[in-house]
């Protein structure tokens, strides 16, 4: 799992602990069937997204989730435009940091 999506054991075992996905136990060993690695996959689309993970496991509650659908299907209208406008927001910051750090290299 963690090689197949690029994450740590720590963030699978953190996931299990917030009730995110819920592999199958024996002993020390965890199993992820199917579901587990769908409702992984919208986990970090969800993240891709910049979802808080608080916001993640929000959606994830709020919604009867059909695990064959992806993340982006559970956000509502109002959901959708304001991650929008949030991104924007972090867009227009970091072009601003950008011109700054531009703008001390031609000051040389």
């Amino acid at each position: 799992m963690c090689k197949q999506y690029h994450v740590t054991k720590r963030a699978l075992r953190f996931y299990e602990e917030e009730g995110l996905i819920s592999p199958r136990r024996e002993g020390r060993w965890r199993f992820y069937d199917e579901k587990a690695r769908q409702r992984l996959e919208m986990i970090l689309l969800g993240k891709r997204l910049r979802f808080s993970l608080t916001e993640i496991k929000e959606i994830f509650n709020n919604v009867n989730v059909d695990d064959s659908i992806g993340f982006e299907h559970l956000l509502s209208e109002q959901q959708i435009l304001e991650q929008i406008e949030y991104l924007e927001q972090q867009r227009r910051e970091l072009d601003g940091a950008i011109t700054k750090l531009r703008e001390r290299l031609g000051r040389r």
